[in-house]
């Protein structure tokens, strides 16, 4: 007789997530609603790295680069924006103006998203699930 796994595990378990997954996915799912504020920081970064620009870093670092499908890194770049936005907005070229409503998203998201970065980072050093926090049944 032919036993199905799936249904007798079902029966004996729960499917479990890991903590850093579920703010991953958190975090992905709500950032969505900021893609065109996003994208001009992406944009920024990106030619931040092209040679032909390179004099306007001299010194300075540059914003990190985002992986789209890694939130984390996303509040990485926009942490990267927050912490040298004196520097960025002293650069007058044309591909690296960043309006006043863009930075103002800036320190927003960066504000909104810390807790959420933090524990993204805990559970990613302890390997927890969230099972570890409530009951699963």
């Amino acid at each position: 007789e032919e036993v199905d796994i799936t249904t007798s595990l079902g029966k004996l378990c729960s499917k479990m997530l890991c903590g850093a997954h579920m703010c991953q996915l958190a975090g992905s799912k709500i950032s969505t609603q900021y893609n065109h504020e996003l994208k001009k920081l992406r944009d920024f970064a990106r030619n931040a790295r092209k040679l032909k620009f390179a004099v306007h870093f001299q010194g300075l670092k540059k914003p990190s680069l985002d992986n789209e499908t890694r939130w984390n890194s996303t509040f990485e770049m926009v942490k990267d924006f927050k912490e040298n936005s004196e520097a960025y907005k002293d650069i007058t070229h044309a591909n690296f103006i960043l309006l006043d409503d863009t930075w103002d998203f800036i320190i927003e998201y960066f504000d909104a998203f810390q807790p959420v970065a933090k524990a993204m980072k805990y559970f990613q050093m302890t390997d927890l699930t969230m099972s570890e926090y409530y009951e699963i049944k």
